[in-house]
């Protein structure tokens, strides 16, 4: 199986402000202390995400002294707040000019 392309199928956003995610096939929120996902329709409205629509890793949302948080709500934007970074992968794109699998 070849080995797919991460590097161009992943996007690091500054959690602190709205983060458009619906071109990503998966989200995960990273910082240096506990974090709180709050979740959007519009991108100016947001709610605490619910608890049944967070992923905790195996093992704790602390990972090797970083946190991190998985989402699988339906909403459109996310933030996380100052120092944490929501990371979307698996774009729904192939990036220009590329010839390796998406």
């Amino acid at each position: 199986m070849p080995v797919k392309d991460l590097a161009n199928n992943v996007q690091v956003n500054d959690g602190s402000v709205a983060v458009d995610i619906r071109n990503y096939q998966s989200v995960i929120a990273i910082g240096a202390s506990a974090i709180t996902l709050e979740e959007s329709d519009d991108g100016s409205s947001f709610t605490d995400v619910a608890a049944d629509d967070l992923i905790t890793p195996v093992g704790g949302s602390e990972q090797n002294s970083a946190f991190q948080v998985g989402y699988r709500g339906s909403k459109q934007y996310l933030r996380s707040g100052v120092g944490t970074y929501i990371v979307g992968g698996d774009l729904n794109r192939v990036p220009p000019g590329s010839d390796l699998e998406s």
